[in-house]
């Protein structure tokens, strides 16, 4: 008389036989089907000495993906200075300029962060402040952004189709200290604001503006005199490392 599990056990190890059959030896199959994610981690494990292996260009992938998950950076400009070390001299902007494009290098735009970092600093704004960019897509907005958080301070981005009402109510809402304009178009919607602003106390501009506003309510300053001063790159690397993932970018 056979034992009452027998018949069981024979039907396990059968279907154990067909899963075995179906994902490979090193996949074998106690209970519900394996999930892809699963069968792919299974089939790189270097102890599955099954047949079921990704192709090359996938493995690839993988490996680049598993690379840049090693890179811990505390924050963005502490990422992007470690991209300057890599590529020095390699362009990394584009601007078009008297209808030819012009690169700006790795090692360019790094010089203008830190000289934008600084100017702000010498203007009173202190980590934590808040500057409010308003500009088009164009090299001086990434170098913008780079320098506000260079500085600790906070970027406020806003959409270049703003009313002077829009703007009023971001620069009350964010108490913005300063704002960077890229152009006149985008200047006359937001000076207006400016004037109702009690917090905001520096305009600055990438590109030459008119304006007859009083200089009482707000100082003006270019672009260029605060980018093209002279900044030493190295003097970013301690601030930065002290900001962490939880502090405040934008």
């Amino acid at each position: 008389r056979r034992n009452a599990g027998t018949g069981s056990d024979h039907q396990n190890q059968r279907k154990q036989q067909q899963a075995e059959q179906s994902h490979g030896p090193g996949l074998r199959r106690a209970g519900p089907a394996l999930s892809i994610a699963a069968r792919w981690r299974a089939a790189l494990n270097p102890l599955n000495s099954g047949g079921m292996r990704p192709s090359e260009a996938l493995q690839g992938r993988i490996a680049r993906v598993a690379r840049t998950q090693l890179e811990h950076f505390p924050n963005l400009v502490t990422m992007f200075l470690a991209r300057v070390r890599e590529h020095g001299d390699k362009p990394f902007l584009w601007d078009k300029q008297d209808g030819a494009w012009q690169a700006i290098s790795y090692n360019e735009a790094a010089r203008q962060v830190a000289a934008l970092a600084e100017s702000l600093k010498k203007l009173g704004l202190k980590p934590g402040d808040r500057v409010m960019l308003v500009s088009e897509n164009r090299p001086e907005w990434l170098i913008a952004d780079l320098g506000i958080m260079a500085a600790g301070c906070v970027t406020v981005p806003t959409y270049t189709t703003n009313t002077t009402r829009d703007h009023q109510h971001i620069l009350a809402n964010s108490g913005a200290s300063a704002v960077i304009v890229s152009t006149q178009k985008l200047a006359r919607t937001l000076v207006p604001a400016v004037l109702f602003a009690s917090d905001c106390h520096h305009i600055i501009s990438i590109d030459d503006i008119i304006t007859g506003q009083s200089p009482d309510v707000a100082h003006f300053h270019h672009w260029d005199e605060l980018v093209w001063g002279k900044s030493h790159v190295g003097e970013l690397v301690q601030p930065t490392s002290e900001v962490g993932g939880d502090d405040l970018a934008c």
